[in-house]
């Protein structure tokens, strides 16, 4: 799912950065380089063990925990309660893993195949307002993703080993070009697994981390 203000934001922040480089560039990163997001818990345990004393780990505050993201968590909080009444309204089990995705017809389809999957489909499509609703959060929650994005982005540029390095800063702006995909990719999809609202851009966003 593409949301233009996302697109507006990136265009904006990724031109900055260019015309701020360009005047002392002197060696290019190649697309080789860009950072490649890697969620799986290998990945992650790897990360968290690091004995390298030229990454500083860091314990993030959680997207939905930011001040600013606070109607967010509540919205994505009202969502996950609708989705649940409605499905036990409808006499179908809500505590299994129904994997969706919002498509730019402002419908939803399930991506993996519980036996019911035609009757889910069909009754949450039905509502109308059930999809505007998951159309909006889903909307929200790229825009909070995208925002922390930048946010990562900027505070990494102005780390002391970064700063001034024209071949740290191109690798840091490919990596966030690559995260922006990332992003992207993810935007239209979210999951209900036993009765828990899991929002693809949120979860991929707390999990990039632009740093070497």
């Amino acid at each position: 799912m593409q949301i233009s203000a996302i697109n507006s934001l990136y265009t904006s922040f990724i031109k900055n950065t260019q015309a701020q480089n360009s005047s002392s560039a002197a060696k290019t990163t190649t697309s080789n380089d860009a950072y490649q997001l890697d969620l799986s818990p290998q990945a992650r345990a790897m990360l968290n063990k690091t004995s390298d004393t030229s990454v500083t780990k860091q314990m993030r505050t959680s997207i939905l925990d930011l001040p600013e993201n606070k109607q967010l968590k509540e919205d994505i909080k009202h969502l996950e309660q609708k989705l649940n009444s409605f499905l036990m309204s409808q006499n179908i089990e809500n505590l299994s893993n129904y994997q969706f995705e919002y498509l730019a017809n402002n419908t939803v389809r399930l991506n993996n195949n519980p036996y019911n999957k035609r009757e889910i489909e069909t009754v949450i499509n039905n509502n109308r307002e059930l999809v505007n609703d998951i159309r909006n959060v889903l909307s929200e929650s790229q825009i909070a993703a995208a925002n922390d994005l930048q946010n990562q982005y900027v505070e990494t540029r102005q780390r002391s080993d970064i700063k001034g390095n024209v071949e740290k800063s191109e690798t840091l702006l490919q990596r966030t070009i690559s995260s922006q995909g990332i992003l992207a990719n993810v935007g239209g999809y979210f999951s209900l697994t036993e009765g828990k609202l899991n929002i693809n851009t949120v979860s991929a966003a707390q999990n990039i981390i632009l740093m070497y």
